[in-house]
């Protein structure tokens, strides 16, 4: 508490004194300083991060394409490498291939099919254990130019070959046919 002295004239009676109390102000809310705007290096730091940060992204996405395609290669590889074996070992159903060459083609029309030798007498073979009559309008041919676990099949309408080698080729190239990268002007570019 502070204490006020006042002078009054010297012969003026004082009757009573009692401390003033000073008026009270509203304390001041602490004022927060607007934020500063980030100077010139601390934006150019911010867009050469950004930069950056693209560049590594584009950067990851070709590694992951050529990964892929090098991926899907080695995959096609290793299936060609599998049939290959399989066939070798005749450890395939030409019953099965045979089905699935047929499955566009009307079966109530004339058509040729050639098979490998070996593949002839197994639906041959089939076809007697199952007492199952051969279609008249089917004319089976042995064709040892056709390798085995393929078939040749003509018809009016054409010829279907039903071929290991095109079927992986085709296989290849509906996997590979998707992937893109964009380069640094962000232009898509397809991969080979």
């Amino acid at each position: 508490m502070k204490t006020t002295v006042v002078h009054l004239p010297s012969g003026a009676p004082i009757s009573s004194a009692a401390p003033v109390a000073r008026p009270t102000r509203p304390e001041p809310q602490a004022v927060r300083p607007a934020p500063t705007p980030p100077n010139r290096q601390i934006q150019q730091a911010l867009a050469a991060l950004q930069k950056a940060a693209e560049q590594m992204q584009e950067t990851a996405q070709r590694l992951f394409a050529s990964h892929r395609e090098q991926l899907i290669r080695l995959s096609i590889e290793i299936a060609a490498k599998i049939l290959a074996k399989d066939i070798q070992e005749h450890n395939y159903q030409i019953e099965s291939i045979l089905q699935q060459a047929l499955e566009g083609i009307g079966q109530d029309r004339p058509m040729t099919v050639r098979l490998n030798p070996q593949d002839l007498q197994t639906i041959q073979q089939t076809a007697e254990k199952t007492n199952e009559a051969p279609s008249a309008l089917i004319r089976w041919i042995p064709d040892p130019t056709v390798k085995p676990a393929e078939c040749v099949i003509e018809t009016e309408e054409g010829i279907i070959e039903w071929i290991i080698e095109e079927h992986l080729k085709r296989i290849s190239e509906a996997l590979t046919a998707g992937i893109r990268v964009h380069d640094e002007n962000g232009n898509e570019n397809l991969l080979h």
